[in-house]
C-alpha cells in the first residue's frame, strides 16, 4: 500500500472519528460572511492580544486546536502557511483550548513560532465553532478578511495546504 494512500486513509479516519464524537456540523457556528468582532484573548505568558486591531490591517488565519494527537497532525500545514506568507500581509494565530499549561508545553516541545492564544468555550472559540460539546471542533480553521468578515472555514488536517493558500490569496 502506498504512503499517500495510507496517509489519505488516516486523514479520513480522523475526520470520521471526529464526526462521530462531535455529531453533525455545528449549526450554531459562525456562517461565512458573518462579522467577527470582540476578539481579545490571553497568550501563554498572560499578555492579551486584541485581534480586532490586527483585523483592520490584514487578514487573520486562526487555527483552533486542543493540542492533542489529532490536532498536532495539522502542525506542518499551519507552519508551512506561517512561513510562506509575510507577517505584514497575513496574521496567523493558534487558539489552544486545552489550557495554559498544555499550550505552554506544546510551544516548548515543538519550538512553535506562531503566537498561541488561550481560548475556552466562552471566548472566540465558542463564537466561531458554535455549541460543540468538545474542544476539538470539526471546523477548526478560520480565515477572516481585513474587514472582519469570515471568508473561509475548514478542518485541519483534513484540508491541503495549497487549498488553504488559495483561500488566503483571495483575501489578500
Amino acid at each position: 500500500m502506498s504512503g499517500n494512500f495510507r496517509a489519505f486513509k488516516l486523514i479520513l479516519l480522523i475526520i470520521l472519528v471526529t464526526l462521530l464524537i462531535c455529531g453533525p456540523a455545528q449549526a450554531g457556528s459562525m456562517k461565512i460572511g458573518s462579522r467577527v468582532e470582540g476578539i481579545s484573548l490571553p497568550t501563554v505568558d498572560g499578555t492579551r492580544v486584541d485581534l480586532s486591531q490586527v483585523i483592520g490591517k490584514m487578514p487573520v488565519l486562526i487555527w483552533i486546536c486542543d493540542m492533542g494527537p489529532v490536532s498536532v497532525s495539522g502542525v506542518d500545514n499551519i507552519l508551512s502557511i506561517y512561513r510562506d506568507f509575510p507577517r505584514d500581509r497575513l496574521a496567523v494565530y493558534v487558539i489552544g483550548t486545552a489550557g495554559v499549561r498544555r499550550a505552554d508545553e506544546f510551544v516548548r516541545e515543538n519550538q512553535f513560532p506562531i503566537p498561541v492564544l488561550i481560548g475556552g468555550r466562552d471566548s472566540l472559540t465558542a463564537k466561531l465553532t458554535g455549541d460543540s460539546p468538545v474542544t476539538s471542533p470539526i471546523v477548526n480553521l478560520f480565515l477572516i478578511d481585513r474587514n472582519g468578515i469570515l471568508q473561509f472555514k475548514g478542518f485541519l488536517p483534513g484540508i491541503r495546504t495549497r487549498a488553504i493558500e488559495a483561500e488566503i490569496m483571495k483575501v489578500l
